[in-house]
């Protein structure tokens, strides 16, 4: 192991609106960490980060120039901020997080003479069917930037196969470290008849939910699609989707021209999704692009049944039939089928709900997600230190 006991760590992510899995998985990183790993953190724009620092203790840096806008002035008055502060804190590990902290991040901490370098990927950027245009880009500076990164850690396995199989680089650079969810919120959990009354759900409806930001991504729209199909069968369906974003008047605008407004509850950014997943009787997700995705662990964890696309991350957590069920991308037909199943096969729903609850437990504890992180620093650091020796 390496000689020296104190690694001062600054992570660095684009912003923390929304909060989400990424900015999640890297607050867990954060307030988790050993002793042994001081934290900091900075992000650009957003709320919800700065203020848990604060509460927490944490020190944490405003990036004023990172944003997720391409905007090249500020782009670059983002790289002299993030190797500004770098070179002025000495951190010895700089960790960043999404596509354009990830890029520029790692170009300022190499710029900066930082000993150590670590991005995670949250999801792939270079998607050339969701992203033709500015994938090729992305693509390229992937591949830049990871010359001179220590370590790369993916949440999910197909992730790090598609940076391997772009060429981004080999992969002994890449380890794999499941993104961790928090038990016990979800365990104390509670739904009581208020938040049913609240949310217009009667005891005799069937919910649905989904749990994410209103982008494309989401595919939230053959969600839309699916539903009169699904009403036919089960005519007190509900679906709950807890978010919001800058598709959700699209989608607002989808259910009233198919006349679905009483089958859909929009309930908006919530704090108490645990108590939300109480009341759900089956998880969709109808995805086009994701990583692995949290409310889907989330879901599964509190033994809701998934109906989900085989995308990505998805797969590795939801074996069809098994944990899960799967189901093409864009395909509302596919989609409304495997939530039928969920109804008219209530056994085959308690024994996937029951099995990706264990599933969960095995591999997403925070435990085993920020110490597997801490352990991958030092055999890093170690490595690197030996090969320096060497030469």
């Amino acid at each position: 192991m390496p000689d020296k006991k104190e690694y001062k760590v600054l992570h660095i992510i684009t912003d923390c609106q929304p909060f989400g899995g990424a900015q999640r998985n890297t607050w867990l990183s954060v307030s988790r960490a050993d002793s042994r790993f001081p934290q900091s953190l900075a992000c650009g724009e957003g709320e919800a980060l700065p203020q848990l620092c604060r509460e927490n203790n944490i020190p944490f840096y405003r990036i004023d120039g990172l944003q997720n806008d391409f905007n090249p002035g500020a782009e670059l008055r983002a790289v002299n901020q993030m190797k500004d502060l770098i070179k002025k804190e000495k951190f010895d590990i700089v960790h960043l997080h999404s596509t354009k902290a990830g890029i520029l991040g790692r170009i300022a901490a190499k710029l900066a003479g930082a000993p150590y370098i670590f991005f995670t990927i949250h999801g792939v950027s270079f998607d050339f069917e969701l992203r033709p245009r500015s994938a090729p880009l992305l693509l390229f500076l992937e591949k830049v930037t990871a010359r001179f990164t220590d370590g790369i850690v993916s949440v999910a396995q197909n992730c790090k196969d598609d940076f391997v199989n772009k060429g981004v680089c080999k992969t002994e650079k890449i380890r794999v470290i499941y993104s961790a969810i928090e038990f016990d919120p979800i365990d104390s959990a509670t739904a009581g008849d208020d938040l049913k009354k609240e949310l217009g759900i009667s005891d005799s409806d069937w919910v649905v939910g989904a749990v994410g930001h209103f982008r494309k991504a989401k595919g939230y729209e053959y969600l839309v699609e699916a539903a009169p199909a699904v009403l036919k069968i089960i005519p007190n369906v509900k679906f709950l989707i807890i978010g919001d974003g800058p598709e959700k008047q699209d989608i607002e605008r989808r259910i009233r021209e198919k006349g679905l407004q009483n089958a859909f509850i929009l309930a908006g950014d919530r704090a108490d999704v645990p108590n939300l997943l109480k009341v759900m009787h089956a998880f969709c997700r109808p995805s086009i692009h994701e990583g692995l995705g949290r409310a889907l662990t989330e879901a599964m964890y509190a033994g809701l049944p998934p109906v989900v696309t085989d995308i990505w991350g998805t797969r590795e957590v939801c074996e069809h039939d098994k944990t899960g069920i799967l189901v093409p991308i864009r395909d509302p037909e596919a989609l409304a089928k495997g939530i039928i199943r969920l109804k008219t096969e209530p056994s085959l729903g308690e024994r996937i709900g029951s099995a990706a609850r264990e599933k969960v437990v095995k591999i997403f504890g925070v435990e085993t997600m920020v110490r597997g992180i801490e352990k991958y620093y030092l055999e890093t650091i170690e490595e690197k230190n030996g090969k320096l020796k060497k030469s």
